[in-house]
């Protein structure tokens, strides 16, 4: 374990030396994903969760099985690490528990972990810490640990109740008769009830969001229903993010009545300017925005949507794209490009867009970006469940 030595002078200090180890490609990986995992994207991503206020007391450093082949002794041995994390998928965990002998006979001394999608099943007599719950926090825990030096027996202590503390649930898998009559399935918010605001005639419209037409319900109406609704709700019509005078009366009242809870909002593009209603929204727990597609006329128009998506993610709010209309092979392209470039995966189709451009699914890859944003909301394997159902889910 390692020893500080605080300096006078601004001299360098000791610092906490994290190993990650990833054990080679998953088993299932194939084709062009292959080629991504290359790069040991989830990795970087986990280091770079680390606070900001310990960044710089821990020195990082990667081995990947996948690039680098018979040195991990010497690079243990030359890197002298105090914790080594290990990244498992599945397929991986005889080869981790193998590595983490090594590991153990170099480095007597290090902590050795185990994270990612096969965590679950690493072998507890090779591995000091398995990672299951939320390994962000669990991560950032260890390293206060070790600079604190405490026991091994504490820092799991601390590890243990994190996961007890841990809000996020471990949903049962995705039944193709639940997303037929659920339109926002794959977010899993659970017992999600429709509200419209807008008086309707035609109850048979089945699609995720509601018509634009019909006269609007009065403010008062639809808080009751969501007061009498409880826990998440679905507001299914635009016109709330059509009027920015209609949209203050709803959240002035929810605030009056304290309606806390789980929200999900048809929304309208060009929303973004209106910080302080978003954010009042946000703090009554607007969850997700559905946002239907209609493809840019110019260059200013898609800078536009790019502000609205990145208004919502900086705010903690998932944005859904919805597409209804057929696009053409040309036009599928350009939303496919612009949705990598944002990072985005969370599409929905309906309509012609179901029928013609499915591609946008099964090319568009879930972003690791939004994979992330899932464990530290839900937990790794909720977030690794709903990551492999996604697009199962989304195609008939």
């Amino acid at each position: 374990m390692i020893k500080w030595e605080y300096r006078e002078n601004g001299k360098e200090m000791g610092r906490v030396r994290v190993l990650f180890v990833r054990p080679g490609i998953g088993a299932g990986k194939k084709g062009a994903e292959v080629v991504r995992l290359q790069e040991p994207i989830e990795i970087a991503l986990l280091a770079g969760q680390i606070p900001a206020y310990l960044k710089d007391r821990v020195e990082l450093g990667i081995y990947d099985f996948a690039v680098e082949k018979g040195a991990f002794k010497r690079g243990l041995q030359d890197f002298r690490p105090d914790l080594i994390v290990f990244w498992v998928e599945r397929g991986q965990e005889s080869a981790a528990s193998e590595q983490a002998h090594i590991s153990r006979e170099t480095s007597s001394s290090a902590i050795i972990a185990a994270a990612g999608e096969s965590a679950a099943q690493a072998d507890p007599s090779v591995f000091d810490l398995i990672y299951t719950g939320n390994p962000v926090k669990q991560l950032e825990e260890t390293l206060i640990g070790i600079e604190t030096e405490r026991s091994l027996d504490e820092i799991k202590n601390k590890l243990g109740a994190i996961d007890k503390g841990f809000s996020g649930s471990v949903l049962k898998p995705m039944e193709s008769r639940s997303i037929k009559r659920d339109g926002y399935y794959f977010l899993q918010y659970p017992s999600v009830r429709e509200i419209h605001s807008q008086q309707r005639v035609n109850f048979n419209e089945n699609g995720l969001i509601g018509k634009e037409v019909y006269n609007l319900r009065p403010i008062e109406e639809i808080v009751t229903d969501i007061d009498n609704r409880g826990s998440a709700v679905y507001l299914k019509d635009m016109d709330l993010f059509q009027s920015r005078e209609r949209l203050e009366g709803l959240l002035s009242a929810l605030e009056g009545r304290e309606l806390k809870g789980t929200y999900i909002a048809a929304g309208v593009w060009g929303f973004s300017k209106w910080e302080e209603e978003l954010n009042r929204f946000r703090d009554l727990g607007l969850k997700v925005m559905v946002l239907r597609f209609a493809l840019p006329g110019d260059p200013e128009t898609w800078i536009e949507m790019e502000e609205d998506i990145s208004s919502l993610r900086k705010r903690g709010i998932e944005p859904v794209i919805l597409i209804k209309d057929e696009l053409s092979d040309t036009d599928q392209e350009a939303l496919i490009f612009w949705l990598k470039k944002q990072g985005e995966g969370l599409v929905v189709l309906e309509g012609e867009a179901l029928e013609k451009n499915n591609a946008i699914i099964t090319e568009l890859p879930l972003s690791l970006k939004i994979y992330w944003r899932w464990i530290g909301e839900f937990g790794l394997v909720e977030a690794t469940r709903r990551q492999k159902e996604y697009k199962k889910a989304l195609l008939p």
